[in-house]
């Protein structure tokens, strides 16, 4: 800065940039606002524009423009609270405590608030004496929009021809640090939320052009790369539920996209170790971002203090101030404080300690996968019309069977669509109105999602596989343990099991659809090259070698036995 009264850059810095741009026969091309300059020497050939080291020494550039801009600006004063104390007899009581917003920078951003015509002043002398300090150059060409005014209350009308710098634009709306802010709360949420809508829409379109993976694994890319969209903008808004709705159908849409049958509701959202696929719910990952923010910034005990957020939690929270000091805000519902509240009371002062996920837990406990027994007071899954008609099933191994380590995600997405009833039968085709009856089309039998298991089409492969099935267990499985993968297995066979069941029924599907019979020898083949892949790992290599005697007893001896005939 040029003026001598405030603090110039520190000889270390000042040195710092002396050796990376002097005494080095290597030459950098320097850009400033995407526009080349002149070459300089630069000892070190990998700082570029727009790199970590780059942005490093602009940001310890512009720490003394924000310094000088907090010294000058009045601000925008968002929240006053009276100090209690006694009064002084000539100074007065005590002055009120005030949040104010003067200056804020991010990288290359920088947002002010401006509260009168002079400041715009005050402003644009700081700009320029930060141009001449550090060799940046502003973006003052007034149609690149790159400097913007919003207007707010009694300014909320100025045009363009009003405002006192010509190189900066009045707009209607403000990207705040990434943010879209707009004259009121609900032009801002309504903007933010169709931002998120359009993003995750157009983010979704691109995985249905190519990106086709087994159903298991469709919730971690949606939850990586598509929810994670809403995080830092729900953390500062609540979404319109018009907004949150749209973003459940359409990942909703993308994760069954394939299937005829839709899983249950309560799975979609579930933990898969609670036999769900694990889909992120895009209003309890708002509403957990809500609270933590909140949380995180208006807690007595925190590290990030903010005035403001802290009277509304000693208000409306803690009780502390009376509700005439703070007026509720109207982004913050009564369910929003509830949430607050229960927590409190189980957490007290460790509130604090309450994860994102955390919250998001108790969000889904209020009617998404979990609700509150009455009775008792316990919180129990919401269980689906099957879970409901098999009470005696055990559903925790189920759940874990259907997810077993050492599956392959096609397997795994097998056995969940085939417990669940969501592969394409005729019994199923009938239900809906696709079909006149629910019979097999190769034999008189009721089609019915264990019936590819005992079809007389390929019975040669459904005596092996019912062997190898009894074999295992010890005893005769029954249909009903069968259709739901209820099945009582020794640990150290359940792999060779279900992996042997997920590759056959695939097999018979296969068959059934183009109504040709299946060879064992052929099939055989590739089940022991898919198993192989066992031989890789020590933990797993047992599993080859019990898929592999299965398959010479059950269905090699199978197939000698038909030739013989």
């Amino acid at each position: 800065m040029e003026d001598p009264s405030e603090e110039k850059c520190s000889p270390i810095f000042c040195e710092t940039l002396k050796k990376l741009y002097e005494l080095s026969p290597s030459f950098l091309i320097c850009s400033i606002n995407n526009q080349q300059q002149g070459r300089i020497q630069n000892k070190r050939c990998n700082i570029k524009q727009g790199d970590r080291a780059s942005t490093t020494l602009y940001c310890f550039s512009t720490s003394p423009m924000l310094s000088y801009l907090q010294k000058r600006l009045q601000g925008i004063l968002y929240h006053k609270l009276s100090t209690e104390g006694p009064e002084h007899p000539i100074l007065g009581p005590p002055k009120p405590v005030e949040a104010r917003l003067k200056a804020m920078g991010f990288v290359d951003d920088l947002k002010c608030g401006v509260s009168s015509v002079k400041e715009f002043g005050t402003v644009d002398g700081a700009v320029r004496l930060f141009e001449r300090a550090s060799g940046s150059r502003l973006h003052r060409d007034p149609n690149s929009k790159k400097c913007q005014f919003l207007g707010l209350g009694r300014w909320s009308r100025w045009t363009q021809s009003q405002c006192p710098l010509d190189y900066v634009a009045v707009v209607e709306e403000l990207d705040f640090l990434g943010c879209i802010l707009g004259k009121s709360n609900p032009k801002s949420r309504a903007l933010n939320g169709e931002f998120l809508t359009k993003k995750v829409k157009n983010t979704i379109a691109s995985f249905k052009a190519g990106r086709h993976m087994p159903l298991v694994c469709r919730p971690y890319a949606i939850n990586t790369y598509i929810l994670s969209k809403i995080s830092y903008k729900s953390a500062i808004f609540n979404l319109r539920v018009q907004d949150i709705n749209s973003i459940n159908s359409m990942t909703k849409q993308y994760l069954t996209q394939d299937l005829l049958l839709k899983p249950p509701e309560a799975l979609v959202y579930r933990d898969s170790d609670q036999g769900g696929l694990g889909l992120v719910h895009a209003g309890a990952r708002a509403m957990a971002n809500l609270l933590n923010c909140f949380i995180q910034q208006s807690h007595p005990h925190s590290r990030f203090p903010n005035l403001y957020l802290n009277s509304v939690y000693r208000c409306y929270v803690l009780r502390e101030l009376s509700e005439d000091k703070v007026k509720k805000p109207p982004f913050y519902s009564n369910e929003f404080f509830q949430f607050i509240n229960e927590a409190r009371a189980e957490w007290g002062e460790d509130i604090l300690a309450i994860t994102t996920r955390g919250w998001q837990q108790r969000v889904l406990q209020k009617g998404i996968t979990h609700q509150i027994q009455e009775d008792t007071g316990t919180v129990e899954v919401i269980r689906t019309k099957q879970e409901i008609r098999l009470p005696q099933a055990n559903w925790v191994s189920v759940w874990l069977l259907r997810r077993k380590r050492g599956l392959t995600q096609a397997q795994k997405s097998w056995l969940f669509k085939f417990t669940e009833g969501l592969h394409v039968n005729n019994e199923r085709l009938c239900k809906i109105g696709k079909l006149s009856e629910g019979k097999c089309d190769h034999c008189e039998e009721e089609d019915t999602r264990t019936h590819i298991f005992k079809c007389a089409f390929n019975e040669e492969v459904a005596d092996g596989f019912s062997q190898v099935l009894e074999t295992a267990a010890g005893s005769p499985v029954s249909e009903e343990n069968l259709g739901i993968c209820d099945l009582n297995l020794p640990q150290g066979l359940q792999l060779p099991v279900l992996f042997l069941m997920a590759e056959v029924g695939k097999h018979l599907q296969t068959s059934r659809s183009k109504n040709k019979r299946i060879q064992l020898e052929k099939m055989s083949a590739e089940i022991h090259a898919s198993s192989s892949a066992f031989l890789k790992t020590k933990k797993y290599g047992f599993a080859h070698e019990m898929i592999q005697l299965w398959l010479k007893s059950f269905f090699q001896e199978n197939n000698n036995m038909d030739k013989d005939r």
